[in-house]
């Protein structure tokens, strides 16, 4: 896969990727306790450990992309969403939204409107999301946007969905 587009649009945020300077919005919102707990490597994010993902890893990897979502009208950040391809002409999909505007339906325009870029910009055959089983504000969002539960690694349940091209 290559980059996706470094801006595009849903009905209600811009989405720009992610640059070294979106750092601070980064680790705060993977710093939050209640956020970190579901993740794979579960502690909060310091500075430098984002920097140097950034630098030496996200920089590096035209697998995937990243993107900070900011809402029109307030043009304030709100979220971070990313897909990055795996194998197979799959693409993880995985998001984080500030506490403040979830419930909001964001989430959902946000991926929804990733998984219409990828579909038209990639081979991509599959969706996939690695889910805490203890998440269940996540598990629940992620059934209600069509991904069927599938394998279990340790904590973690990888959600899928087929993706029908349009003809």
């Amino acid at each position: 896969m290559k980059k996706l587009p470094s801006i595009w649009e849903t009905e209600r945020m811009i989405m720009r990727e992610i640059t070294e300077a979106d750092t601070d919005f980064i680790v705060k919102l993977r710093s939050d306790p209640d956020a970190y707990k579901y993740f794979l490597y579960p502690h909060p994010l310091q500075k430098r450990e984002h920097i140097r993902w950034f630098r030496d890893k996200y920089l590096n990897d035209d697998c995937q992309s990243g993107y900070i979502a900011r809402l029109k009208l307030e043009n304030c950040a709100v979220g971070v969403f990313y897909a990055r391809q795996t194998d197979d002409c799959k693409t993880e999909v995985s998001y984080i939204l500030a506490p403040s505007a979830r419930g909001k339906g964001l989430a959902t325009e946000a991926v929804f409107g990733l998984e219409r870029l990828c579909k038209a910009c990639t081979d991509v055959s599959a969706f996939t999301a690695q889910i805490h089983v203890d998440n269940l504000p996540s598990l629940n969002f992620i059934n209600r946007l069509g991904y069927l539960p599938g394998e279990r690694f340790g904590d973690f349940i990888v959600y899928r969905k087929e993706i029908k091209k349009d003809l």
